[in-house]
């Protein structure tokens, strides 16, 4: 990967919109893993891991929460106060921070075959026992640089999609109909769900992070 071209095409954001991005990644993962170096106006350096930012119908000024690096101790944050972000180990988050135009890097040790791929897929399929099939057309997949490790992020995070979906009796009915899932990559950002007869067909880069779930759930709630 050439980290100079991949930073370049990053977005540059306001410090709300930034800290917003790293908070709702690091809401898809089970630890606090994004460490940050908050530049005050003040002069004070605050460095920690981003919780919680105010929303837009927040009354107040915008304030972002920080739990520190070391102890469990809290700091309210004034966005405005904040002059610049320190981001560490920022490939971790590049899915987050290019806004999934790049996959966060696997380490080589860590990246599956395209057939432990398949097989943990069926297994997880089965395992969340849906009433459909699911279908991937494996031959057009990219088949380097951790991709495997990426289309066996999507599936488990459509499964939980799904499980939302069909938690109240709406949604399963809307199931109901469905005899299968397919899932077909294309190279670009946008997501497009549509129905064929009796399937969902989900065509996007299979990138996953906070971004794409939220757009996932949103155009399959639409179509059911």
């Amino acid at each position: 990967m050439n980290k100079l071209k991949t930073y370049q095409r990053f977005q540059l954001d306001s410090v709300k919109i930034t800290l917003k991005k790293i908070i709702d990644f690091q809401s898809e993962i089970e630890d606090l893993r994004c460490l940050v170096s908050l530049s005050l106006n003040c002069g004070t350096i605050i460095t920690g891991y981003p919780v919680r930012i105010s929303d837009d119908n927040f009354e107040k000024a915008d304030t972002v929460m920080i739990k520190d690096k070391v102890d469990e101790d809290l700091f309210y944050v004034l966005v405005s106060a904040i002059s610049a972000i320190r981001i560490y180990n920022a490939p971790e988050f590049i899915q987050a921070l290019s806004c999934g135009n790049f996959l966060s890097p696997i380490k080589n040790e860590d990246q599956i075959t395209r057939f432990k791929a398949k097989k943990l897929i069926h297994q997880a399929w089965d395992t969340s026992q849906m009433n459909f099939s699911l279908s991937i057309n494996w031959d057009i997949l990219p088949n380097d640089d951790g991709f495997n490790n990426y289309i066996k992020d999507t599936v488990d995070g459509l499964i939980s999609i799904i499980k939302e979906i069909s938690k109240d009796e709406l949604g399963r009915s809307s199931l109901k109909s469905i005899s299968e899932l397919k899932l077909e990559y294309i190279d670009s950002s946008e997501i497009k769900c549509l129905i064929e007869k009796q399937s969902i067909v989900c065509k996007f880069n299979l990138q996953w992070h906070p971004l794409t779930r939220k757009n996932l759930k949103a155009q399959l709630e639409a179509l059911l």
